[in-house]
């Protein structure tokens, strides 16, 4: 069985890092090599769930010495997207709201296979769509330095939808999603 190796960007309490370890697949399995969140309760309730945490501010991380990994996965922080915040939402004019730049750094410092970004559903209007164009202009660029697969993910906390609807309304409008939903192999 073949270990994928996961850095783990503004992991918080390790909710996705915990549905990579516990993800079955028949060849796969993955293990996280480095993860970090600046957020003490969350990184305390990390360790005692998962393991190790780096508590430092990503800012301040010298992503050149993080151990190599096939897998970046992390959910940078969406408070200055989130609808929740009204019609004026800070989106990328702020440094929490620049910190998605971290996590492509580290996608083009480490040029994993894959990486999974999350955000919630704001992003896609926050700035009036400047953000969201801004933020997978400079994802793309990481297919030109040969990270081969991307996802940028957000659900939003609709009760009637299923993840299942969710995932193939996302597949159907963006394209570099179909992977996704391939992999899934759901059935209408």
């Amino acid at each position: 069985m073949k270990t994928l190796k996961i850095i783990s960007l503004f992991a918080g309490c390790g909710g996705m890092d915990l549905g990579f370890l516990l993800a079955k697949h028949p060849r796969l399995k993955y293990e996280i090599v480095w993860a970090n969140d600046f957020d003490h309760n969350a990184c305390t309730t990390y360790r005692k769930n998962i393991g190790e945490i780096d508590e430092e501010d990503i800012w301040k991380v010298n992503l050149k010495a993080l151990p190599d990994a096939d897998v970046i996965i992390g959910g940078f922080p969406c408070q200055d997207f989130s609808i929740l915040r009204g019609a004026e939402r800070a989106g990328t004019k702020t440094k929490r709201g620049l910190l998605y730049t971290k996590f492509v750094d580290a996608a083009a410092e480490k040029l994993p296979m894959f990486f999974v970004a999350e955000n919630v559903k704001g992003l896609l209007t926050a700035n009036n769509g400047w953000a969201i164009s801004k933020i997978k202009k400079d994802f793309e660029k990481l297919r030109k330095n040969k990270v081969l697969h991307s996802y940028l993910i957000w659900f939003d906390t609709e009760e009637d939808e299923s993840l299942h609807n969710k995932v193939k309304k996302l597949a159907k409008n963006y394209p570099e999603l179909k992977l996704l939903y391939k992999l899934k192999q759901w059935e209408d």
